[in-house]
């Protein structure tokens, strides 16, 4: 099949793998106006190198150890695909949406990423020393976690794209990641209830709708992270940095993406923010009752009023107003099990608003009984 052409055609679920397409053409939308699609394709060991495959779909496909080498792929859509030990290098990726996706030991060497979205995607073992990140949405801080930990990112990251179809909701409640590099991290709608997350960095990271009741963020760097709608009931931000934050509310639309006309308050009754840094944070319309806020400089907020423009019942279905899936309140209703109930209503909130940046990274290591924290063993 080498030099095959397949604009406009579609290959969903189609068995390719080992076949040997170079340098083919998958893709001539300014042709034809169609893209070829690949969406849940088999792929494994396949040789696409130096092909077109600008805005063609690979949604879920399998492509274990294709050859994608100086290949353009310009705006294709790789979510959830297995690109496990793949070679990307000299790859021309811009704009390309990669969110979940699953990049472990795949080579990066010059590929071009500049402005993709690599939310939720694993990045163990992947050297991006001469990757074009610029204006990525990515975490670098979470490739150097233990893979089992990106597992649990990327099938976050599915469950909230997918409307719960696919992946699991992150349940993070009670881990400790005090001073783990998680900025830019993608975990709207996620467990992080009494979270230990003391001067953690969280810059850029986006926690919308995130059930952070009773977390330990003092100290955490939570500078242009996104809160929005976020439960921080009784959270612990002494001296937490959250200058340009988003602690504002979120537009409520329904199932079907039309608005509701309410919007979701960030939640921080009993909150303790004694000296957090909150320059040019939005906070309106935050909920502050009986919140602690000696020493901190507060704007544009609304401390006890801001209920009524809340949805009356914090466990209701809540849909921001980007129009992605719908996400149930991560407050009461989402501290129970995470299964079918998790799975019909308490599902994403906004999807591709993290700020575009190229973040820091940190070590990590597993810890006894599968969980994982950064930087040092649990001892005892």
């Amino acid at each position: 099949m080498r030099g095959a052409q397949f604009q406009g055609a579609n290959l969903k679920g189609a068995n390719l793998s080992d076949a040997d397409l170079r340098p083919g053409a998958l893709l001539a939308a300014h042709k034809r106006g169609s893209n070829a699609n690949f969406s849940d394709a088999q792929l494994e060991d396949s040789d696409m190198h130096d092909a077109k495959h600008d805005q063609a779909e690979f949604k879920n496909a399998s492509m274990k150890r294709i050859n994608l080498s100086g290949s353009a792929m310009h705006g294709c859509n790789l979510r959830g695909a297995d690109l496990s030990g793949a070679n990307l290098s000299m790859a021309r990726l811009k704009d390309a949406n990669l969110m979940g996706a699953n990049l472990e030991k795949a080579n990066l060497g010059h590929a071009k990423l500049a402005g993709a979205n690599l939310q939720g995607a694993i990045l163990a073992e992947v050297d991006l020393a001469t990757v074009d990140l610029s204006g990525s949405k990515v975490s670098l801080g979470a490739s150097h976690l233990p893979l089992n930990a990106q597992k649990m990112l990327r099938d976050h990251a599915l469950w909230m794209d997918s409307g719960g179809a696919k992946g699991t909701r992150a349940v993070l409640s009670g881990m400790k990641l005090a001073k783990a590099d998680l900025a830019g991290i993608y975990l709207s709608g996620a467990d992080l209830s009494k979270c230990v997350l003391t001067d953690a960095k969280l810059a850029s990271s986006v926690l919308v709708l995130a059930d952070l009741r009773e977390a330990e963020l003092s100290g955490a760097d939570l500078r242009e992270a996104d809160l929005s709608g976020a439960d921080l009931s009784k959270a612990q931000l002494v001296g937490a940095k959250l200058q340009s934050a988003n602690l504002g509310a979120i537009a409520i639309r329904d199932g079907s993406g039309k608005a509701t006309g309410r919007i979701r308050a960030t939640n921080l009754p009993g909150a303790n923010l004694e000296n957090a840094k909150l320059r040019d944070a939005d906070l309106e319309p935050a909920i502050l009752t009986d919140a602690n806020v000696s020493g901190t400089l507060l704007a544009k907020v609304v401390p006890e009023d801001a209920a009524d423009a809340a949805p009356e019942d914090a466990g209701a279905a809540v849909k921001p107003d980007t129009g992605d899936a719908t996400q149930e309140d991560a407050g009461d209703a989402a501290q129970e099990d995470t299964g079918a109930a998790a799975q019909e209503d308490t599902v994403a909130a906004v999807k591709e608003d993290a700020a575009d940046a190229v973040k820091r990274d940190a070590p990590g290591e597993k810890t006894d009984g599968g969980r994982w924290e950064v930087g040092r063993r649990k001892s005892g």
